[in-house]
């Protein structure tokens, strides 16, 4: 696991796209969301927390984003084979946010 940790106006912004994502996906599909949401849920929540601590645990966090969201893209949990039927334009959406909030999380950018 890598070393790197997470800036608050980094995991502000992480925070953000995911809150976004969740947003939309809630808004467009009515049925029970497979597993992966839960795991973005998770990575929110750890943010928050964190931030009401000031940050004092921020090694931490960037360690729980990574493996949280290495749960959420796992193929068994749905992310990244999560669609909508009949609906190329929300999927293309939804495929875009995915991929943003991948390359925030990402530390091979840094």
């Amino acid at each position: 696991m890598s070393k790197f940790v997470y800036t608050p106006k980094q995991i502000e912004e992480l925070q953000i796209n995911l809150i976004a994502l969740l947003y939309y996906i809630k808004n467009i599909d009515s049925n029970n969301l497979p597993i992966c949401f839960h795991f973005c849920k998770i990575i929110i929540n750890n943010i928050d927390i964190c931030r009401q601590n000031n940050y004092q645990n921020i090694e931490e966090l960037s360690i729980l984003i990574q493996k949280d969201w290495k749960s959420a893209m796992e193929i068994h949990t749905g992310l990244m084979n999560y669609y909508i039927p009949n609906s190329v334009i929300v999927n293309q959406t939804i495929s875009n946010q995915i991929k943003k909030i991948d390359n925030l999380i990402s530390f091979d950018k840094y």
